[in-house]
């Protein structure tokens, strides 16, 4: 009995400990994704006729979108454009074809707003290429706006401001005026529109503020932009139905068991940078057959199936974003993985100098001059040249000189010396 009272009071302190704690919740961008007709083999067939759906995932408010969408013109080929939906709203559009590109204008009537999930478009591509050809769809320009408030939220005095919003800095000033105002700021960027005039500040992922000037004051206002993720897609045009098995029954002969290893990978270095609309690839080495999964933050945005090498290619959007690459054996289940942190602002980063690898011990450069180390000193032994006799030389006759006439004279004097003893 008193085990269950014990139980039901940690339950109840449990309970209130959950009932107390705060939740929060993180805003998350829309997310615009180019979806392609997928065909049970996985491709689409030479000659075919196949639908692309832009998704549109989680909007709010919306009234008014616009993207482009690229392609290989040598590939595919745009055939028709058709109005998207939205929650059972009609979405009417206003098409802009090119020779690889068309533009895609879509609004609700003027005065509606539509919220939640569906599609803003879809088009309807021929396929022009070979067997083995590919053309990456890849969508960009992409604009979401609501209608917006009419008039401006508040003014604040323009003395001070300029110079920190024409660098591009907010700062904490600034900040808590608009949270005072009951605007916070969570996730600020500034855009200059144009230097001492306008400007853009963008809190990523919920709102983008208006700021202009007029006269002595600062009017802010929300510009009705939605902020979004647009996703990328890529289409194959596929083999004849026998070649297709052949080739099947040839990737199953090389699949390794084991666990697969990304072997090599692009961008090399472990942060890379974009500015905002600009296409960053990504692509993979994989040392034997296997699926491939590219997510972002986590969520899955586009798949490869039994290969060794696969590219995935994204228009840049403003944000910090964690893009990983999952390399699957099918056989084993056994995976690797590698992952990039891709950093986009409105504007282009310097890349930063790369620092040494941590385990990763540097190759010294090679020394001009300078004493070499104990280790330097090994040289190998010299051998001993074997002298080779010589023909002796005839030697010269030299004059004699002060030593020898000396020499000569001392001998006389003792013989003369002798001989007078002798005579004696």
């Amino acid at each position: 009995m008193v085990g269950i009272t014990v139980l039901l009071v940690l339950t109840t302190i449990a309970v209130m400990f959950l009932a107390v704690t705060p939740v929060t919740v993180v805003a998350q961008p829309v997310e615009v994704r180019v979806t392609p007709e997928t065909p049970e083999l996985g491709y689409i067939e030479e000659g075919a006729t196949f639908t692309v759906t832009i998704e549109i995932k989680d909007v709010t408010d919306l009234n008014y979108a616009q993207f482009d969408l690229s392609f290989d013109p040598d590939v595919v080929k745009v055939s028709d454009v058709k109005k998207g939906e939205i929650e059972g709203v009609d979405v009417s559009i206003i098409p802009i074809l090119d020779a690889d590109t068309v533009r895609v204008i879509a609004n609700m009537p003027m005065g509606e707003e539509v919220s939640g999930s569906g599609y803003l478009a879809e088009i309807e591509f021929k396929v022009k290429g070979d067997e083995g050809d590919e053309s990456v769809l890849d969508i960009s320009e992409g604009s979401l706006n609501k209608e917006g408030p009419e008039g401006w939220f508040f003014h604040i005095s323009a003395n001070g401001f300029k110079d920190e919003l024409n660098d591009e800095e907010i700062s904490d000033e600034l900040k808590a005026i608009f949270e005072d105002k009951g605007y916070p700021l969570e996730n600020p960027t500034v855009k200059v529109k144009q230097e001492d005039r306008f400007w853009d500040i963008i809190d990523f992922p919920t709102r983008v503020y208006g700021v202009s000037v007029q006269g002595n004051l600062i009017q802010i206002k929300d510009t009705g932009e939605i902020l979004a993720n647009w996703i990328d897609a890529e289409i194959r045009i596929g083999e004849d139905e026998e070649e297709g098995e052949e080739e099947e029954d040839e990737v199953d002969e090389e699949v390794t068991p084991g666990s697969p290893n990304i072997a090599a990978w692009k961008p090399a270095e472990a942060v890379v940078s974009n500015a905002a609309g600009e296409s960053r690839t990504f692509n993979i080495t994989v040392n034997q057959i296997a699926d491939i999964s590219w997510q972002i933050n986590g969520t899955e945005v586009q798949t490869n199936e039994t290969v060794t090498e696969a590219v995935f290619t994204k228009s840049a959007v403003i944000g910090t974003w964690n893009v990983s690459v999952i390399a699957t054996n099918t056989t084993t289940g056994l995976s690797d993985m590698h992952t990039w942190i891709w950093s986009v602002t409105l504007t282009a980063t310097v890349t930063p100098t790369p620092t040494q690898v941590l385990g990763v011990t540097p190759t010294p450069e090679a020394e001009i001059e300078g004493t070499p180390t104990p280790q330097e000193k090994r040289t190998a032994p010299k051998e001993k040249a074997t002298p080779v006799p010589t023909a002796a030389s005839t030697p010269k006759q030299e004059v004699p000189g002060f030593e020898a006439v000396f020499a000569i004279a001392v001998m006389l004097g003792l013989g003369i010396v002798y001989i007078l003893q002798r005579r004696r």
